[in-house]
């Protein structure tokens, strides 16, 4: 489990730190100064001792920036490596994001633990995963991984699946929250879309409209920065037999040749294919990616998609829900989120209303 110090551990016996503990509360006392944060909330720089970088580089890479499924070059987060003892350590301390890699003593780990905002008075015995806020800049997250005396290439290759874990999710709580920062502004459309049976949760900026059963939702971006996200909501009863590949895809067809603006053609070799449940209903989800070879854009486009098929007992119904993505040369990862996230907003029948973030 990752341990956030800076709110969860205040007034417990102080740990020892040996020596560096006077010179750490020292620090603390002056009131160190906290610059602007930099990078992205998907950049992550990593700070570790040279020779432990060289063997556990391969694994971190890519543990922590795992490839977007069918979307070509595109990972989900971009790590970036840093020698905190060299000269340039100083700019890249101050990424919104950093892992810190080390034992207790050493200099960057003391340094980080001394401009903590609300410095721990607990620091858990190495080796520790934990998380300090406000560290060199101001809305900073800084993740501390304490190794052990012994064997250090090893714990951190264990721990890489719960770090990665944690980014991901921190990440997709940032979406959701900045989706629906200013509300959702469709309380006329919760009553239209109640009385239709199904409810889902869309920001307030995405433009609505309703074609007899199938609900539109879309959002499109400026001439200089040219974005498509759009979701689809409709359903057949009673449900029908032939769900599963073919059938979501032909469904999916007469959909995009209706109401997409484009005709969209998805190749059955590169799609992931999956069966869950969501709240409760079966539900058959299909990941890949559309393409348009003759586009009025002057060329090919193409972008990545995700088809949901959820069986409404209650209703007798199959939902089908459809979520694309048209985004040229920008971060498809946190678009994915967005759309995923309306489609997890889904409920049919008598589920609860969704609230953003629960």
């Amino acid at each position: 489990m990752i341990t956030s110090l800076s709110s969860s551990v205040r007034r417990s016996r102080v740990a020892s730190l040996g020596p560096l503990l006077p010179l750490t509360l020292i620090m603390v006392a002056c009131g160190p100064r906290r610059g602007v944060t930099v990078g992205d909330r998907d950049d992550i720089v990593v700070a570790a001792e040279p020779s432990l970088w060289k063997q556990v580089q391969d694994r971190v890479n890519a543990s922590l920036q795992p490839r977007l499924f069918g979307i070509p070059n595109s990972r989900a987060f971009q790590v970036t490596y840093q020698d905190p003892l060299g000269e340039e350590w100083s700019g890249p301390r101050h990424n919104l994001q950093v892992l810190l890699i080390g034992e207790p003593q050493d200099a960057w780990v003391v340094d980080a633990l001394a401009r903590a905002r609300g410095a721990p008075s607990v620091i858990p015995p190495a080796p520790a995963l934990f998380e300090l806020e406000d560290v060199w800049a101001r809305e900073q997250q800084v993740m501390v991984l304490l190794l052990p005396p012994t064997d250090p290439g090893h714990y951190v290759i264990d721990r890489l699946g719960e770090l990665s874990a944690h980014y991901e999710r921190r990440y997709r709580e940032g979406v959701v929250g900045r989706m629906f920062a200013e509300g959702t502004g469709q309380a006329p459309w919760d009553t239209i879309m109640g009385e239709s049976g199904f409810n889902v949760l869309v920001p307030r900026y995405y433009e609505r409209s309703k074609h007899g059963d199938v609900y539109l939702f879309r959002k499109t971006g400026t001439d200089s920065l040219e974005t498509i996200r759009h979701v689809t909501v409709t359903w057949r009863t009673p449900i029908p037999q032939d769900l599963q590949g073919g059938g979501m895809l032909r469904l999916r067809r007469q959909l995009a040749a209706a109401h997409f603006g484009s005709r969209q053609t998805v190749s059955r070799r590169n799609i992931l294919a999956s069966q869950t449940t969501h709240q409760g209903n079966i539900t058959y989800q299909l990941l890949g990616m559309w393409d348009n070879p003759r586009s009025s854009r002057g060329g090919p486009t193409r972008g990545p998609f995700i088809l949901r098929a959820e069986i409404c007992q209650s209703q007798d119904r199959m939902y089908l829900l459809d979520g694309w993505l048209y985004a040229p040369e920008q971060n498809q990862h946190e678009y994915m989120v967005e759309l995923e996230s309306i489609m997890n907003s889904f409920r049919c029948g008598s589920a609860r209303p969704y609230t953003a973030n629960r």
